[in-house]
């Protein structure tokens, strides 16, 4: 009988990048609401620039008196290494020798080689998801601390953690809590920060991501409640309090036409060792605009099975490698990211449940370095 051929046991980079394209990504909510604009590099190091113009007036003359100097606007530039995030999962005999996942039980025609390829393919998928995770993730902590926390291990065992700071000051504590449903003062919180983003940027803000506990500060609070239920298309599902599932972990609560903002609340989770963790503080809320930023991939080198050190620009560079000793192969994903925003004062995440302690949000980490990975 003739093989059949698998795309799944491909095994030259180049091949499987043009194969892990075809592939529908794993949907991250935050990475694709505000970072969906894609900019691929050769180069691992990104030039982060930061200005802030604001809406200034050119001044009036009179006869016989010159055109008055301006001030430019205040810029920066910094630069950075985009984090390279790598995951790898073994195929052994045992895996390949035993029933697969799904198999039939008694009868069964699948080979190793079938195993093989099946098992690779749910790796592939597996590992995937992980890398949208963890880039999620990031794109969470830059939207509500201004940083990127970069934790790993070196090759002697030695633990290391890197700080992108982006210097970012858009994380405002309410005056009054919101847990406070009786004298929060909510709509006018969520006034004064799409206003501030106005006066900065020029551009109203459309879209506030709740955190999960903000929703019932939101229904439970009489003035939202009474602009939400002010009749108008977006609105027809809060009629009868049942607030519109938009996909997966997120929900449409409302539209607030004053503000032309739209709520939404945002619940989804990852694990972290043994912990479940938010990828929004639940008691935050992120306003903005979406696409307020890009995602940018940067070059990955590696060293392939014939000994050649190669180089691939892509959003993810899967490389398979095998030890015919030790008997396994093994698909392993790389990814070199860095979320970067347009405008450091094109969003606001507020913190509605304000604490003592407060400073800075530790929903995903706790930073002790302020050092730049660069």
């Amino acid at each position: 009988m003739a093989e059949t051929f698998n795309p799944y046991l491909i095994n030259n980079t180049y091949e499987l990048i043009k194969l892990v394209e075809t592939i529908k990504p794993p949907a991250s909510f935050l990475k694709d609401t505000f970072f969906s604009d894609v900019n691929q590099s050769v180069q691992d190091y990104f030039v982060i620039e930061s200005r802030k113009a604001g809406r200034v007036c050119a001044p009036f003359i009179f006869e016989g008196i010159a055109a008055k100097d301006v001030a430019r606007f205040p810029h920066s530039s910094r630069l950075y290494k985009a984090p390279c995030l790598a995951a790898r999962r073994k195929i052994t005999l045992n895996d390949i020798a035993e029933r697969f996942f799904g198999e039939q039980p008694i009868f069964s025609s699948m080979t190793p080689q079938d195993r093989a390829a099946k098992q690779q393919a749910v790796d592939m998928v597996d590992l995937m998801n992980m890398i949208a995770n963890t880039q999620n993730r990031m794109c969470g902590e830059l939207l509500q601390t201004g940083k990127i926390t970069v934790s790993g291990v070196l090759a002697d065992g030695t633990p290391r953690t890197d700080i992108i700071d982006f210097h970012w000051t858009g994380r405002l504590n309410v005056s009054v809590s919101w847990a406070d449903t009786v004298h929060a003062s909510i709509y006018d919180d969520l006034r004064d920060a799409s206003e501030r983003i106005q006066e900065s940027i020029g551009t109203i803000p459309t879209i506030a991501i709740c955190g999960k506990n903000v929703e019932k500060y939101l229904l439970a609070n009489d003035e939202v409640y009474k602009w939400l239920l002010i009749p108008n298309r977006q609105n027809i599902a809060l009629m009868n309090l049942e607030p519109k599932f938009a996909q997966p972990q997120i929900r449409f609560l409302g539209y607030l036409a004053s503000l032309n903002l739209e709520l939404y609340s945002y619940a989804e989770t990852f694990k972290d060792g043994d912990r479940i963790k938010s990828f929004l503080d639940p008691d935050s809320v992120i306003i903005g605009s979406p696409k307020l930023g890009s995602s940018n991939f940067g070059r990955v080198d590696f060293l392939d099975m014939s000994g050649n050190w190669a180089s691939a620009a892509a959003p993810t560079v899967p490389l398979i490698t095998w030890d015919s000793t030790n008997q396994w192969s093994a698909l392993t994903l790389f990814s070199r990211y860095l979320p970067i925003p347009d405008e450091l004062d094109s969003w606001i995440t507020l913190n509605v449940v304000p604490t003592i302690d407060d400073g800075d949000s530790d929903t995903d980490t706790d930073s002790d370095s302020d050092t730049d990975s660069d």
